[in-house]
């Protein structure tokens, strides 16, 4: 797997005078009540090494709760 920054994005983040590579990681289309286990498992055990952070987006850990509201039809 090909480690990269989402586009427009810099890999090497400071924060306080830390120094941070920062890579998106691609995963199929997360549906309402995935684990979200299953899903670091399947695509952040086989990459991950000791001292790495994971970030998770709330939208993604959201899906995987079931916490989404769906809505259909009227848009305006």
């Amino acid at each position: 797997m090909e480690l990269r920054a989402n586009e427009n994005k810099k890999i090497l983040m400071e924060v306080n005078g830390n120094k941070f590579n920062r890579y998106a990681i691609k995963t199929h289309f997360i549906q309402i009540g995935e684990n979200y286990i299953d899903i670091i498992e399947k695509y952040i055990k086989p990459i991950y090494k000791q001292g790495d952070f994971i970030s998770i987006s709330e939208k993604i850990i959201s899906l995987c709760q079931s916490r989404v509201i769906v809505r259909f039809g009227d848009r305006s």
